[in-house]
């Protein structure tokens, strides 16, 4: 998920940043333990975390936002693509390999203590992979159960600023900035992908960003349209668009996703994204939201499959309530460490690269 400059700190994205985060944690910590806690796990509660995936979709409208905003004035030429593409790496990529090394580190110390459970550690070919973000196209065995999103998401930013670059850099004067022309081609590539994520066509490409680019989409008409870049009805249309689509075959990702860009969208549209859902909270959340969605499944779930030995088949509700709500705490700490440790300091430093 891509950050806002500090001083343009948009409140509203932060603050859904940090639900966004906090709801695929509880999604995969309660299917951990969904079978030990079934018998008495309040019906509420269960359904709102076996929706905690839908976080996923509000991420991508989110960095369709941001990338949109950071976007909006830069002067898009190939410097600045490779600018860009170097300040993105060195933002996500480090908080990201220390994922990938913490989780082998781990697979390999589960295996020596409990040798009955083990299971055959990545080849040196897998991580190379995973480093570059490769492993879903490879079809190769994930090494983190969230990374598939990271693989997407930035293909879905390449994507992005390459047609902004094309719209306004390759035309007959040579600096093309028809905003009206991209919207309609982005939208147009929107189509394809809703029609693809909604099963009315197929594709055969695995690991490809196409299936949720009309997400992506949703947060950055969302934006250009707060914006005036270009007219509310595109947004409107889009949306409308995507409703239909769902009247027939309904997707409860892309439900989510159009709900959250209508309700940016609005706030926006009102001007409080700056201020709105304001919770320090939910702001320290949204801030080590990156940290805490790729440590999760390695220290939380980990440490609840290590607690379930000593506990047997049933565990009893003060039990389970208490292992829970642990696994969260453990999740949030391994992640504020890994932010201080490692995610603000290249964060920090991608900052020395000005794009312009």
């Amino acid at each position: 998920m891509a950050a806002v400059n500090e001083k343009n700190r948009l409140v509203l994205i932060d603050s859904l940043r940090g639900i966004a985060a906090m709801g695929v944690v509880v999604y995969h910590l309660h299917g951990n333990l969904h079978n030990e806690i079934a018998s008495w796990f309040p019906s509420f509660l269960r359904l709102i975390c076996e929706h905690g995936f839908l976080g996923v979709p509000i991420f991508f409208v989110l960095s369709g936002f941001v990338i949109s905003y950071s976007t909006d004035n830069a002067k898009l030429d190939a410097k600045y693509i490779g600018l860009f593409a170097l300040r993105r790496s060195i933002r996500l990529d480090p908080p990201y390999w220390a994922a990938i090394t913490i989780a082998i580190a781990l697979t390999a110390l589960k295996n020596k203590v409990y040798p009955e459970y083990s299971v055959v550690l990545p080849m040196v070919t897998d991580v190379i992979a995973h480093v570059f973000y490769a492993q879903d196209i490879l079809q190769l065995t994930p090494i983190s159960a969230v990374f598939w999103t990271l693989c997407l998401e930035i293909q879905l930013y390449l994507f992005f600023v390459l047609s902004r670059y094309c719209y306004r850099n390759i035309g007959k004067d040579g600096d093309h900035k028809d905003w009206r022309t991209d919207a309609w081609f982005l939208m147009a590539v929107g189509v394809l992908s809703a029609l693809v994520k909604l099963d009315y066509l197929t594709l055969q490409i695995p690991g490809l960003f196409l299936p949720y680019w009309h997400h992506f989409l949703l947060g950055v008409l969302a934006n250009w349209a707060i914006k005036k870049r270009i007219p509310c009805m595109y947004f409107i249309i889009f949306v409308i668009f995507l409703a239909i689509l769902m009247v027939t075959r309904m997707d409860v990702n892309t439900l989510f996703a159009t709900i959250t860009s209508v309700f940016i969208f609005i706030v926006g549209w009102k001007d409080k994204l700056g201020s709105y859902l304001s919770n320090k909270f939910l702001l320290y959340l949204g801030q080590i939201s990156y940290s805490l969605y790729l440590l999760h499944p390695e220290i939380g779930w980990r440490y609840l499959s290590v607690c379930k030995q000593f506990l047997g088949p049933v565990i009893a509700p003060f039990w389970g309530i208490s292992l829970f709500i642990s696994g969260v705490l453990v999740s949030v700490l391994s992640a504020h460490i890994l932010y201080y440790v490692v995610e603000r300091p290249v964060h920090r430093l991608s900052k020395r690269i000005r794009l312009g």
